[in-house]
C-alpha cells in the first residue's frame, strides 16, 4: 500500500512540508456521497458532528476551541486549522476542523487511544465538514506518514469500519 501524499497531483496538502502525508477523512453515505440526501447546510454532512477519537496515547499539546464553523460554501483563510488539537507522543498529532465548543481535552490532559476529543466541524479553511489529521516530526518539523491498523492510508480509499 502507498502512503498518502506521495505527489502534489494526489494530495492538495503535499507542497506545506508539516502537511505532507496530511488525510482529510469524510464519511460517505449510502451511494457514496459525503452530502446526506435531500440535506443541506453543515448538518447535511455525513460526517458533520461525528464523535472524534484519540488516534495515539499522548499527552494533548495544544487546543483551540473558538473558531465558527463556515458555511461550506465559504473559508476561514484567517485562521486554517479552525478549532484543533495537538497531541504530543513521539511525534505532533494534528486533528484540525472540529466544531466549535466540542473539544472535551485541554492543554495538559494525557489521552489514551478512544478517547473522546471532540467532534467533526467545518471550523477553518474547510471546503467541507471533514477530519483533517497529520503529523509532524517534533524535531524536523516535517510530515510523518500516517499508519492505521499498520498500513499507510492512500487518498480516496475507502475505510469501512
Amino acid at each position: 500500500m502507498g502512503q498518502d501524499g506521495g505527489h502534489r497531483l494526489m494530495n492538495h496538502h503535499y507542497d506545506t512540508p508539516e502537511e505532507r502525508y496530511a488525510l482529510d477523512i469524510v464519511r460517505l453515505n449510502e451511494i457514496g456521497s459525503s452530502k446526506k440526501i435531500g440535506s443541506d447546510g453543515l448538518s447535511g454532512y455525513a460526517i458533520y458532528g461525528q464523535a472524534v477519537y484519540s488516534p495515539a496515547r499522548g499527552k494533548v499539546y495544544k487546543v483551540v476551541n473558538h473558531v465558527k464553523d463556515q458555511p461550506p460554501s465559504r473559508q476561514n483563510r484567517q485562521f486554517p486549522p479552525g478549532n484543533f488539537v495537538v497531541i504530543e507522543n513521539e511525534a505532533y498529532i494534528i486533528l484540525a476542523h472540529l466544531k466549535p465548543g466540542s473539544i472535551r481535552v485541554k492543554t495538559g490532559d494525557t489521552v489514551q487511544v478512544g478517547d473522546l476529543i471532540g467532534l467533526v466541524g467545518n471550523s477553518g479553511m474547510s471546503s467541507e465538514p471533514h477530519l483533517h489529521i497529520h503529523a509532524v516530526d517534533k524535531t524536523r518539523k516535517k510530515s510523518l506518514p500516517l499508519m492505521f491498523d499498520g498500513d499507510f492510508l492512500v487518498r480516496n480509499e475507502l475505510v469501512v469500519h
